[in-house]
């Protein structure tokens, strides 16, 4: 039997904390931008004796209001009293694109609970993401620190093996920011390269997941 794509794999550009719209009092105005990604992946890298478990979700953007870039999110485990769980929160966020870091520091992070996400622009060499038919590559030459781990250089490689299925999701933020996703996303492999941990293998639990196509509309009311 073909295994399902997880929902939560495929929310490339995924903020945790989600909370229900309906909680924000009404607003008289809003504005919305939208980005379409070529391609990316979403991966747990969890080795023993190195740090905490690190969600990965990486996308190269062809077009949007943001224009060309790419983009690299790490997420870790936090616990989050209002949910009674732990929950992945989005920690740093990299990219070589000046819009998309304004955007995502002044836009989408401010304002959020708990401690600020860094956010980092890198020269175009520093980060690479790129898809060919159903294989995605991401490398960054950089050590990208969190306020909980720290993700030495390195590169991911995701296999993609299933079929396409297209999911829609929307989530709602504690700071006022809905985000709304079409993803054609397939399950994967994964492959770690990191030099400073001396590792190279697969890494993911299960929810691996890339995308052939996302497009994006992230609104503030």
């Amino acid at each position: 039997m073909r295994k399902k794509v997880s929902l939560g794999a495929v929310m490339a550009l995924s903020l945790a904390l989600l909370v229900s719209t309906a909680c924000f009092a009404p607003v008289l105005a809003s504005v919305t931008y939208y980005d379409h990604a070529s391609g990316g992946g979403v991966t747990v890298i969890n080795l023993e004796d190195h740090q905490p478990p690190a969600k990965i979700e990486v996308a190269h953007y062809d077009r949007g209001d943001h224009g060309v870039g790419d983009y690299l999110a790490v997420s870790t485990l936090q616990f989050v009293p209002p949910l009674g769980k732990f929950v992945w929160v989005t920690a740093a966020v990299v990219t070589d694109s000046p819009s998309i870091a304004a955007f995502w520091k002044d836009f989408v992070l401010a304002g959020l609970p708990g401690a600020p996400a860094t956010v980092l622009l890198v020269k175009h060499w520093e980060l690479q993401v790129f898809r060919i038919g159903k294989i995605v590559f991401a490398s960054w030459a950089l050590q990208i620190p969190s306020p909980i781990v720290t993700l030495p250089a390195g590169c991911l490689l995701f296999r993609g093996y299933s079929c396409a299925q297209t999911v829609h999701s929307v989530a709602g933020l504690p700071n006022g920011v809905t985000i709304t996703l079409d993803v054609k996303a397939l399950n994967a492999h994964a492959t770690f390269l990191c030099p400073a941990w001396k590792y190279c293998g697969p890494v993911g639990e299960g929810d691996t997941t890339i995308n052939i196509g996302l497009d994006q509309w992230i609104t503030h009311t």
